[in-house]
């Protein structure tokens, strides 16, 4: 949908959504829909059709504050919507496009939204027999969560089945799980085998660690073996000795892997955050650190290893 804006045009990707149910029903990332609470939002679209939750970066590229109107040039006709919040992570300068010049002298500036723009269910005053249909565009996306066990194969089939003309496309894990492991989806099988090289490489890591370690410990016995016949000569039972040697080698050891895991997460940490702030597309969910159970286990018995 072109949006002209003062002397400033983009293509807006508009979700129309309903303020009764979606602030209860919708995800969005915490901070991510400022400007007003999102109680006072979805009063003001369910209050007057003629209001949008504006993309913070379109809002940001062209100064729009809250409570100002944007220019929508709809298929149907052009409106006038009134500015009630903005939706979207607060854009760095790396992440937000620069606007671009074009026309005699540069006088129109085209605006390149990141994400997209809410307005109200009711924005159109739709009914089934309204002749909008045939003059807007719409498409309509639903998340269906399975019961444990179901094959979602078969679902996707039967949902394919119910109106070939009306499904545009249907996504399963299960259908794109299963043709990974039998190689006809590349770019998935491919982001396996990265993962599973990671983990080969990981495993030589520690190995390398462990080996590294032990031939250390056993270079300093070697060469404290005239410290230890004098500390047995002076009544050390060997008992004491190895206790003595063990407890001194444990500190260091626990200390440079605390030190390592520190460091990776620090690492780890800055490179999902560079990735968060370098987004030019719209992303559902941000990038972050989680620690499954499995991962734990494994790290877990990696450091007991070393």
């Amino acid at each position: 949908m072109n949006a002209p804006l003062s002397d400033s045009y983009s293509q807006m990707q508009l979700r129309t959504i309903d303020p009764d149910t979606w602030a209860t029903s919708a995800y969005y990332e915490p901070g991510w829909l400022t400007g007003a609470s999102i109680d006072q939002m979805m009063k003001d679209l369910k209050g007057s059709n003629n209001t949008i939750i504006l993309d913070r970066s379109v809002a940001k590229q062209l100064n729009l504050k809250l409570y100002d109107e944007v220019g929508i040039d709809f298929n149907s006709a052009p409106r006038k919507l009134r500015i009630i919040g903005f939706f979207g992570p607060e854009p760095t300068q790396n992440s937000l496009p620069q606007p671009v010049f074009i026309g005699d002298g540069g006088s129109n500036v085209y605006i390149n939204p990141l994400y997209y723009s809410y307005v109200p269910r009711d924005l159109f005053n739709m009914s089934a027999y309204s002749g909008i249909y045939t003059v807007e565009s719409f498409q309509t996306k639903y998340l269906i969560k399975l019961n444990p066990g179901v094959n979602g194969t078969v679902v996707v089939n039967q949902i394919r089945n119910v109106d070939p003309t009306d499904v545009f496309a249907v996504d399963s894990f299960d259908q794109e799980w299963q043709q990974s492991n039998s190689l006809n989806n590349l770019s998935t099988f491919s982001s396996l085998q990265i993962l599973d090289i990671q983990g080969l490489g990981l495993v030589f890591a520690v190995l390398s660690a462990s080996v590294g370690t032990a031939l250390i410990a056993i270079v300093s016995l070697k060469e404290r073996s005239r410290e230890a016949t004098f500390l047995s000569v002076r009544g050390l039972s060997y008992r004491q000795l190895v206790w003595m040697f063990l407890t001194e080698s444990m500190a260091i050891i626990t200390f440079s892997v605390i030190l390592g895991v520190v460091v990776g997460v620090i690492i780890v940490y800055g490179t999902v955050t560079s990735a968060n702030n370098s987004l030019y597309t719209a992303q559902l969910v941000m990038q972050r650190l989680i620690y499954p159970p499995n991962a734990i286990t494994t790290i877990g018995m990696y450091i007991a290893l070393i």
